[in-house]
């Protein structure tokens, strides 16, 4: 039996979570999320905002971050690469941060392994590390 035939109490715990927080998605972020499954009745919650889920206690930067990776339609989602480019992270690039103990980070963006394909992956993430 689907989740379509339980009705809209039958909402696993981590879809009622979103829920809570992005609010009912609407039938076009329904069909972005699956095709398939337009006939599920969803209970009607209005979203609530990021930064009133996390009452001052995170950056901006980092309720920016999550916001962009949650989103009901995939094609809204930021991917893995446009995340590693988010302000959030830009004191893991500055070459003056320390760890806690004063040693530098470790090479966190030496991604220089051998082999032509790995070398493509390299020199696009210089360009997008230059752009960002």
């Amino acid at each position: 039996m689907g989740l379509r035939n339980l009705g809209p109490l039958a909402l696993p715990p981590c879809l009622k979570i979103v829920t809570q927080v992005l609010g009912t998605p609407t039938r076009e972020e329904i069909k972005c999320m699956n095709p398939n499954y337009t006939e599920f009745k969803f209970p009607q919650i209005k979203p609530h905002p990021w930064h009133k889920v996390f009452q001052k206690r995170l950056p901006a930067e980092a309720v920016d971050l999550i916001c962009r990776f949650f989103q009901y339609s995939p094609n809204l989602r930021c991917t893995a690469l446009e995340a590693c480019v988010h302000p959030f992270f830009d004191e893991l690039r500055d070459p003056n941060t320390r760890l806690p103990n004063g040693r530098p980070l470790p090479p966190l963006f030496n991604f220089k392994p051998p082999g032509k394909f790995n070398s493509i992956i390299c020199n696009l993430w210089h360009s997008i590390d230059m752009v960002a």
